[in-house]
């Protein structure tokens, strides 16, 4: 078994090239990435993170290899079958795999003996393309593709070479030598490169120059040219692409003939294949065809996306296709599933041997997962429980228990085994919702309920991820508004139950003053959404006469008493109709069509025109009864260009329309800005809304209307003055549990929410130090689950929790280190 070396002069063909092209010298030349394309064309990206087992495994006639005499089925073919892959065998020398051939293959593997290709551009196309595409490559001993067979003295450009090269962390820069003397191992991992026998850069003999050009990967081997001043080059290595081991350095032959190996194969195709995370990236493990799951990863994709933390997506179509090791890339694994059908839980257990943290968001029937997620028993027909309490210290805040006395639920078939540790029941204590242990050497956390479904405590979904890891971070934004929605409304000049007093004298005698003075004395800025009509009028012609109504004109002079305020004026509609073509329940009548919906929004804005000037056109809408539609919102755009906000819902159920905290991606500018609580009463509902905000984006956003003591329901039958004293505790809720959140303007709102979006956020372990990449004067969250950090830089707190271990922080530097 012989690896052929290229002589000396390649190098230095080599390294001109590489002079000449960089400079711009190269007669008639194009970028070479065009050149690739225009040869070979792209690979079609794979269809899925795990598009099948197969490997392709290359090897060369021309060398005297055959599909069963190559070094890949000597050498490789049992561990890769132990892992769980098959294998095809390709002569490249018939030609390069088209597209076809690479249907369901994940990784390409070369072992060649050496240096030319009847093609070889053809053939690094082919390797820049499928890397682009997907898939993996390992490449051990010679690349195969540096020189033209058919012509001798010709040589491919190191410009070429660097596209595939460059992708699996090198950029080869040539200065060849085998001058043994000149040579030194400057870095190894023994375990990795001293398998069976020592590394040796005196009689490998052989040395090209790379240079590193990925931060995360992994150098195994470097080796130094001691009659040069630049930094060892990097041999043996792996990254997130697949792997390179450089010839001469594999293996070495002892004066027998045995053939010693100095490289680990199985841990070099394990980090090849199955690379371990480096930054913090979590795996959503779903199935998009059933509805509840779909729902919980809809909530769980947006939290992540807002708080700048990577993730990818695993569904259960692409379970068969996985291997153990798979799960190696992330830090954190989320199972959203109601049964493990196709999913082999050794997948899960390698997964947790590695150290890795697995969350249940989901429960359902799990059985064969139950000795992974701390569980021993196994219950029979689930039934409905009732309420729920999640002890303190797991939701951000100051000693707070989540309880809720009346939210009716169903678990799992799992139960937790003694040395789990139960941090969550059934509101009776009876049923165990939410437990955590070690397992396997890694951790998990399992939610035993379906409530993340209806959006119950989905923020801490968020804390979930940040408390099985040794410690967590994730930005905030540390800002919150108030909404006050059908304010100005039309007043009527009469009384109604419960008062005894005319609706317009409680709003602008009573009602309007108090709230005024609670906001001004708590700086809380608020927004009011003007409504002119209740009627259910949904074709022309429209009027505007409810708005009048009052014989002091009331509604208009509370609206220019805002405008004249620093209360912003927002919209809320001209009459009381969600913007929507869709049959609801909750509408009066239905659009009859997008040009009824439209000519009732323009004449609502003739109407604010006409009132109240041009100058002070909205800038912020909220959806009638939290509805809105993609038409209704391209039709209100239409009309009110000057509307760049939308808020509904937050966490919207049913008929409510879902609302994301975010830019709307197709019209520039628009962003969606939803509510997350509302009325006055302090409920365990409102109070688990709440919580969800400020866990999930460190946000909160509340809303109001003026005619809630009218209401039965909303009111819970209680006056103004008890609703009034309720609603003073949501605010001192709020205040004592979250008092980084500082309350803005709907506009400040809008340019604070827009800053976070071009925040740059990342987190990486290396050794006990957490490091952070964020953009300055970021907020961001620290749950330290091991201990109190021992030195911080690059940060300063801005609030300590004292009943457990959370800090909000803000980066003054774009590089913070946390080390524990």
């Amino acid at each position: 078994m012989t690896i052929n070396r290229l002589p000396a002069f390649i190098a230095a063909l080599l390294l001109f090239s590489v002079l000449i092209t960089s400079c711009g010298f190269f007669k008639g030349s194009a970028d070479p990435r065009d050149l690739l394309e225009i040869r070979t064309g792209k690979y079609e990206p794979v269809e899925a993170d795990y598009p099948g087992r197969k490997i392709l495994a290359l090897y060369k006639s021309s060398n005297g290899q055959t599909a069963k005499e190559n070094e890949i089925f000597y050498h490789l073919s049992l561990p890769l079958e132990e892992m769980g892959f098959t294998i095809q065998y390709r002569d490249i020398d018939e030609g390069i795999p088209d597209a076809n051939a690479l249907k369901n293959v994940r990784t390409i593997i070369t072992w060649f003996r050496d240096s030319s290709l009847s093609d070889p551009e053809a053939y690094i196309a082919f390797l820049n393309s499928a890397i682009n595409s997907g898939r993996k490559v390992i490449v051990i001993g010679n690349f195969g593709a540096y020189q033209y067979r058919d012509e001798k003295e010709k040589y491919v450009r190191p410009a070429l070479l660097n596209l595939p090269l460059s992708k699996l962390g090198l950029w080869y820069m040539g200065d060849w030598t085998d001058d043994a003397s000149l040579l030194e191992v400057a870095g190894l991992d023994p375990s990795m490169v001293e398998a069976e026998a020592k590394q040796d850069a005196s009689k490998s003999s052989f040395f090209y120059r790379f240079i590193k050009t990925d931060r995360d990967m992994n150098v195994y081997l470097s080796v130094r040219r001691k009659d040069k001043n630049y930094p060892p080059s990097p041999f043996i290595v792996t990254n997130k692409n697949g792997g390179f081991a450089f010839p001469g350095y594999i293996y070495k032959e002892d004066k027998d003939g045995k053939i010693n190996f100095l490289l680990n194969l199985k841990d070099f195709l394990r980090e090849s294949l199955f690379p371990k995370y480096t930054s913090e990236k979590v795996v959503l493990i779903a199935d998009k065809n059933d509805y509840v799951s779909k729902g919980i990863l809809v909530y769980t994709e947006d939290i992540l996306h807002r708080v700048n933390i990577p993730y990818k997506t695993i569904d259960r179509a692409q379970f068969k296709n996985m291997v153990p090791g798979d799960l190696r890339q992330f830090s954190t694994a989320l199972l959203i599933l109601r049964n493990e059908t196709e999913l082999d839980p050794k997948i899960l257990e390698e997964y947790l041997n590695g150290g890795g943290s697995i969350i249940s968001l989901l429960a359902g029937d799990l059985t064969n997962l139950s000795s992974l997620l701390a569980s021993t028993g196994v219950e029979g027909a689930a039934r409905e429980k009732t309420g729920f309490r999640i002890n303190a210290g797991f939701a951000l805040g100051e000693n707070l228990v989540p309880a809720d006395d009346e939210e009716q639920w169903y678990p799992g078939s799992l139960l937790p085994d003694k040395d789990a540790a139960v941090m969550g029941t059934d509101y009776g204590g009876d049923t165990p919702l939410l437990w955590s242990a070690d397992s396997h050497g890694g951790k998990v956390l399992v939610w035993n309920w379906d409530g993340f479904y209806r959006a119950s405590l989905a923020g801490l979904i968020l804390q979930s991820i940040l408390y099985v890891r040794p410690a967590g971070a994730a930005p905030v934004i540390g800002a919150g508004h108030m909404f006050i929605d059908d304010w100005p409304l039309p007043m009527y000049d009469t009384v109604k139950k419960p008062l005894t007093i005319t609706d317009t004298e409680f709003y602008t005698k009573i009602w309007w003053p108090e709230i005024k003075a609670l906001f001004t004395q708590r700086s809380i800025p608020c927004s009011a959404h003007l409504i002119f009509n209740y009627n259910g009028v949904v074709s022309p012609p429209f009027t505007g006469a409810e708005f009048f109504a009052s014989e002091k004109q009331s509604s208009l002079s509370s609206a220019r008493d805002i405008l004249s305020s620093d209360t912003e004026l927002g919209f809320h509609g001209y009459n009381h109709m969600s913007l929507t073509l869709e049959n609801t329940d909750v509408n009066m009548n239905n659009w009859p069509s997008l040009q009824a919906m439209e000519s009732s929004l323009l004449e609502g804005k003739k109407l604010w025109v006409s009132l109240l000037g041009k100058e002070t056109l909205p800038f912020g809408y909220v959806a009638v009864n939290n509805i809105i539609s993609e038409d209704g919102i391209k039709a209100l755009h239409n009309v009110f260009p000057s509307i760049k906000i939308i808020s509904a819902l937050k966490w919207g159920v049913e008929g409510e329309t879902y609302t994301p905290l975010g830019p709307y991606e197709h019209i520039p500018g628009l962003y969606y800005i939803p509510r997350v609580s509302f009325g006055y009463r302090v409920t365990n509902e409102v109070k688990n809304l709440i919580i969800s905000g400020a866990n999930a984006f460190g946000f909160t956003s509340h809303f109001i209307h003026p005619d809630d003591v009218f209401d039965p329901y909303r009111s819970d039958n209680k006056n103004w003055e008890e609703l009034k004293s309720e609603f003073t505790a949501i605010l001192d809720f709020i205040k004592t549990h979250y008092p980084w959140i500082k309350w803005k303007s709907l506009r400040q709102l809008y340019y604070t929410l827009q800053e976070q979006d071009a925040i740059n956020f990342s987190s990486r372990w290396k050794g006990p130090t957490l490091e952070l990449t964020i953009t300055p004067n970021t907020l961001f969250q620290l749950r330290m689950n091991r201990g109190p950090y021992k030195r911080i830089t690059g940060a300063l707190p801005v609030y300590t929790y004292g009943t457990m271990p959370v800090q909000i922080l803000k980066a003054v530097q774009k590089h913070v280190e946390i080390e524990f």
